[in-house]
Order: C-alpha cells, then structure tokens, then sequence
C-alpha cells in the first residue's frame, strides 16, 4: 500500500504531522518517516516520554531506596526503551523513504508567533520562577554556604533541580526577549 505524505510540519516531541493529519516519526538520519497509525498511538505515548519516566524513576528511587539503585534504573530503564523504540516499535510501523523532512522550529521562532501580551506575561514568569527557586533553596536547605553540602538526596535533588529549572526558565527568558525586541524591530 502506497503512503500518501503531505507536507510534514513539526508537531513537538519528535513527532511531526502533515495536511491529512497523519502523525509521523522522522529518521532524519535515513531520512524516512514511520507513519503512526491509529493501533499504535497508543504506544506512542513512550516515545513521548522516553526521557523523562528514567528521570522519575531515578527520583523515586533515589528518595525511598538508594540513589545509586537510582541511577543504575534509571540508565537501564532509558536504555532498554531506546533499544524498544529503535528496534521493535518503529519496526513495526510503515515506513516511507526519501521524505523531505522539515527543521524543527527554533524556540525563538515560536515565541514570534504568539500574542504580544502572551510573550510579556511568559517573559514576567520565566524571569520570577528563578528568583522563587533561589528563595525557596534558601528557605529550606540553608544560607549559601550549606546549598552545596548535600545531607541527604532530598537536598542533592532540590539543588540541581533548581539550578536546572532555573537555568531553563532564564534561556526562555532570554529568547522571548528577544522574540519581543525582534517584533518591535529593536535588534
């Protein structure tokens, strides 16, 4: 059965989408599209998360076992469903060749495409989210110079996980800075 592809257009999560709503997995690298059909979307969802549920799993038991038991599931479990991924569920899905595949929007092109007042309000939250984050650090772990001397895993996870999140929250700052002063034709 022939595959009928329209224009793919990036629908996020690795994931793109063309006019007839179909939902597709690109290889860039093989440049092919595995088309997702309606029996398999539900199992797409772990391709969705195929990042995040090591990273929950880590966390969790990180904090009720051991946080080298932890990291040592957390790679085995991102391992195993990259393995499952690759090798048995895009297998398994109708492949089309030689597709072009489009580039996935830069995070600045997608705050130009939204509301002036929407960029504004993210711009206020993304800027407050680090300031919260620092004052709740403080808050619970302790002055500055206890932040970096871990107590327990509880602690170690609050403090990267701040600066993580906050380092995140001032990138989409700094790009919806940008999208405003790009719209306004500042820069």
């Amino acid at each position: 059965m022939k595959i009928k592809v329209g224009n793919l257009k990036y629908d996020g999560d690795g994931l793109y989408k063309d006019e007839y709503n179909q939902i597709f997995i690109a290889d860039k690298k093989n440049r092919c599209v595995y088309l997702v059909d309606d029996s398999n979307r539900k199992l797409l969802i772990f391709h969705q998360i195929r990042y995040l549920l090591p990273l929950i799993i880590f966390l969790l038991l990180g904090f009720f076992v051991d946080w080298v038991a932890g990291i040592i599931f957390g790679i085995i479990i991102l391992i195993g469903l990259n393995i499952w991924l690759n090798r048995i569920y895009l297998k398994g899905l109708a492949c089309v060749d030689n597709v072009d595949i489009p580039n996935q929007n830069n995070i600045k092109e997608k705050y130009l495409n939204t509301t002036d007042g929407n960029r504004i309000v993210l711009l206020v939250i993304t800027v407050l989210f680090p300031i919260l984050l620092i004052i709740n650090l403080v808050e619970t772990v302790g002055p500055f110079d206890k932040i970096f001397v871990f107590s327990s895993f509880n602690d170690f996870a609050l403090v990267i996980g701040s600066i993580a999140a906050g380092v995140y929250s001032l990138y989409i700052a700094f790009n919806v800075l940008v999208a405003i002063l790009e719209k306004r034709k500042v820069v």
